[in-house]
């Protein structure tokens, strides 16, 4: 389950997740971030009806299931911003 480290806490290099387009993403906060500026091309390489890369990521490298799991249910950029950014929000309160 995430908690506050997952949040802001940078990941060991070889578990930082790269888009298509060469961003590097560190953190859930930086993802939430970078969503806002991600083209819509390369938002639909990492997620479509058949995989989602980011739901991938936060499943295996940040170990938050119950956050994959949201992603998983959404299928655009903004959808994606709002539930990664409730979730900080969420963690950083409690």
């Amino acid at each position: 389950m995430g908690d506050k480290t997952n949040i802001h806490s940078l990941l060991d290099e070889s578990n930082y997740f790269m888009t298509k387009d060469g961003r590097t993403i560190k953190n859930l906060k930086e993802l939430a971030l970078v969503m806002e500026h991600l083209a819509q091309d390369v938002f639909e390489h990492h997620v479509s009806e058949n995989k989602n890369d980011f739901a991938s990521w936060i499943k295996d490298v940040i170990k938050d299931e119950n956050l994959a799991g949201e992603l998983m249910k959404s299928f655009d950029k903004d959808g994606h911003q709002r539930i990664i950014f409730r979730h900080i929000i969420k963690n950083f309160i409690e």
